[in-house]
């Protein structure tokens, strides 16, 4: 009789201990995510879509990422799960967005009346606003396979250098992590004929490597978007 009490406390006292560990294993979960929440209230993001799509002949911000969404509403859905406190999207104005997405999201749009005066004034565009920022994600909306994990795998890298990109096989990607000075920097171009890279030139890079190749994708071209999302079967849910 008293070999089975013993065996059955036995039995409650291993199910309470694994209930309590797995009680302890969501609870540090929770807190790393609220910590990643409260750190990422500095960081912003523009997306960029503010070129003329010429070799596409389609904006790419429109292109179908799955058969729900676009490049667009996936690319704020990411971001949005990794807690970036604001989403800025930089569009040509000739570009035509259904608003509904800004509404549901809280994502902020700025048309672009100026497309043909490049990359660097978009990016302007999106950081007058925000010039406050302690860091920007600036992000491509051809590049649309990027992680939660590779976005906060860069946030976690942010003080190694004046901006970080990832890289993988040694070869770099998107998106790049700008910290203050930079930003500080870029709001004071006025001539718009440069590229980013020539920008960031004079600052300290921190290049993280990383196992995700999707970072170097890009989809320029229709024949980029049926590689890429038609033959190699892209559409899904990277979140």
């Amino acid at each position: 009789m008293s070999a089975t009490k013993n065996r059955i406390r036995s039995i409650i006292a291993y199910k309470l201990f694994y209930r309590v560990l797995g009680f302890l294993n969501t609870f540090s979960s929770f807190l790393f995510s609220m910590d990643t929440v409260q750190q990422s209230k500095n960081a912003i993001c523009i997306m960029l879509s503010g070129g003329m799509s010429v070799r596409m002949n389609s904006p790419k911000a429109l292109l179908k990422f799955n058969e729900d969404i676009t490049f667009l509403q996936h690319l704020i859905n990411v971001y949005k799960k990794a807690c970036i406190a604001k989403i800025i999207v930089v569009k040509n104005i000739n570009i035509e967005i259904n608003e509904k997405i800004f509404y549901e999201t809280n994502a902020q749009i700025i048309n672009n009346y100026f497309p043909e005066r490049g990359r660097l004034y978009s990016i302007q565009l999106g950081l007058k606003p925000y010039p406050d920022a302690a860091f920007c994600y600036i992000q491509n909306i051809d590049n649309p396979f990027i992680t939660a994990e590779l976005l906060n795998d860069l946030w976690l890298a942010k003080d190694n250098a004046e901006y970080i990109t990832p890289q993988y096989n040694e070869k770099g990607g998107h998106p790049v992590l700008i910290s203050k000075t930079i930003i500080d920097n870029l709001l004071t171009v006025t001539e718009y004929d440069h590229t980013l890279q020539n920008v960031l030139k004079p600052y300290t890079r921190y290049r993280l490597t990383t196992n995700d190749d999707n970072c170097l994708m890009n989809i320029n071209t229709p024949g980029d978007y049926e590689k890429y999302i038609l033959k190699n079967n892209k559409i899904k849910d990277y979140l």
